[in-house]
């Protein structure tokens, strides 16, 4: 949101492991920074839910979801950003782009601090 331009680098599918995605509100230019093991899980149905249920406390996603949109997920933008070759080194990666992307910044990024790494 700052400017700067990303190559994403390799190739991500359904089936890429260990991946780094970025959803982004494409109505307020907002964006947030999550990881799974795998894509083809529930990962993308537990956000959907946790936004149209109003579970706020679960994620900044659902709680800006919930705030703003109600109960549309049409301004959802998601792109698999990164991938690492293990599940030890997923969190990592996830917290570099968070840093990076200044998704925990309020003012551009949906991401709470509760979800870095310590």
């Amino acid at each position: 949101m700052d400017g700067r331009k990303w190559n994403i680098r390799g190739t991500h599918h359904c089936k890429t492991p260990f991946v780094v995605y970025l959803i982004e509100c494409i109505t307020h230019k907002k964006q947030y920074v999550g990881s799974t093991k795998c894509m083809q899980t529930r990962w993308l149905s537990g956000h959907k839910q946790d936004c149209l249920k109003k579970r706020a406390i679960a994620s900044g996603l659902a709680k800006h979801y919930s705030e703003v949109h109600h109960d549309s997920l049409k301004c959802l933008e998601i792109t698999i950003i990164d991938s690492v070759n293990s599940e030890d080194r997923l969190k990592n990666c996830e917290d570099f782009w968070m840093v990076n992307l200044g998704t925990l910044n309020s003012e551009t990024g949906l991401n709470t601090r509760d979800e870095v790494k310590s």
